[in-house]
């Protein structure tokens, strides 16, 4: 299994605070199953700059893999990427294959949590098409609430886009009905966790994922960790060949 989403890098974000909650955390997803995970901490183009945002990473990741270089237990392998909040002209920004996942041009966008319309759509678009880039929407199941006129949602589902979706919802009656419903209409899917620590957003997939089974059937769940692998093995691909 991969975790195509998480807040494990310590002392960058709202997420992990330090290099032994991060360790517990990946010590906790490899007891679930889990073989890869990404880590994707929070980019806000409103609050930093990318040059900060990626010395900031660097020196986090740098304190984990020297805590790692010391624990005899199994953890899983990692890719580094971003989860880039959306910002106004983000179709145009030079920066933004800085902020892809490796080396790779996959991306992982957090949408506004507003109506979307057309400028959104367009830069989406933009993203996609003349930046060449693969794009991921982080948790897709977060933004429904907020969209009045479904007219630019459809049009951005229509696009070649990947949908990652949190397990959390699916333990919660009132959570689970719109990724339940959209798993069955047939969309491409991959999870994550979108921990953040051990207590209150801790690396939890198994209930989920028993549920998912028992709702959906084990060919939803192998579809989608079929195409999180094909995604996890393009962007290794790349990151390998941009670094020649």
């Amino acid at each position: 299994m991969i975790d195509f989403h998480t807040h494990v890098l310590p002392g960058i974000d709202d997420g992990s605070p330090n290099t032994d909650m991060s360790i517990q955390m990946m010590k906790q997803e490899f007891k679930q199953g889990v073989e890869k995970v990404v880590f994707t901490p929070h980019f806000y183009a409103h609050k930093q700059s990318v040059d900060h945002f990626l010395s900031k990473r660097e020196k986090s990741l740098w304190k984990l893999e020297e805590a790692l270089e010391y624990e005899e237990e199994e953890v899983p392998d990692y890719l580094v990427g971003a989860e880039v909040f959306y910002f106004p002209g983000m179709g145009k920004a030079e920066v933004l294959p800085e902020l892809c996942i490796g080396g790779s041009d996959t991306i992982l966008i957090e949408m506004p949590f507003t109506q979307w319309d057309a400028d959104i759509v367009e830069d989406i678009h933009r993203v996609i098409n003349r930046q060449r880039m693969n794009v991921i929407l982080a948790h897709v199941e977060r933004y429904v609430p907020f969209q009045k006129d479904f007219r630019y949602w459809d049009e951005i589902m229509e696009m070649p886009v990947v949908c990652q979706m949190n397990y959390a919802p699916f333990l919660h009656w009132k959570g689970r009905r719109f990724p339940v419903k959209f798993l069955k209409e047939g969309n491409e899917v991959i999870f994550g966790t979108d921990c953040h620590n051990m207590s209150t957003r801790a690396p939890e997939l198994l209930p989920a994922r028993t549920y998912i089974e028992k709702k959906l059937g084990e060919d939803i769940l192998e579809e989608c960790d079929d195409l999180a692998e094909h995604i996890w093995r393009k962007i290794a691909i790349e990151t390998i060949r941009n670094e020649r």
